[in-house]
């Protein structure tokens, strides 16, 4: 007698069809997550670099000028949680560009530092400068100085 097989194959051919499906969602699944992942983290950092650099706090404590050249000594305070890197300064809007000491390393919370540089432009005595402060993180802290 001949058995109709086609109920059987019927039937393999959807656990088949199911295995491939289940294991298509599960790649899909995992994918999805690693994808999902990795742009959280992103996120997480560039919050985390935005927070930092939005509570990055200076202070200008001192200024000192001999009267006679155009060497200039700034007292930075810094008094923001995190370690700060000055990356540059200008001076009424004309950047340093020869530093004498005092910028080659961060200043680490609750730090006074000195930093020695020469005037891009000439000081002139009773006159008001604008001093920017600009930090690695781009935040720009100005101050005013009256020589």
């Amino acid at each position: 007698m001949l058995r109709n097989r086609s109920g059987v194959s019927e039937i393999q051919a959807s656990l088949i069809i199911l295995v491939i499906v289940s294991s298509a969602g599960a790649i899909l699944y995992n994918t999805t997550l690693e994808i999902l992942n990795g742009y959280e983290e992103r996120m997480n950092y560039e919050k985390e670099a935005r927070t930092e650099s939005v509570l990055e706090r200076l202070s200008l404590a001192s200024t000192y000028w001999s009267g006679y050249d155009d060497n200039l000594t700034i007292t930075v305070y810094n008094y923001c949680e995190f370690d700060v890197k000055v990356a540059e300064i200008y001076i009424n809007s004309k950047r340093v560009d020869t530093y004498h000491y005092g910028n080659e390393s961060p200043i680490l919370p609750g730090e006074l530092r000195e930093i020695g540089f020469l005037c891009p432009l000439s000081i002139l005595s009773d006159s008001a400068y604008s001093i920017i402060i600009v930090t690695e993180r781009g935040v720009p802290n100005e101050f005013s100085w009256y020589s």
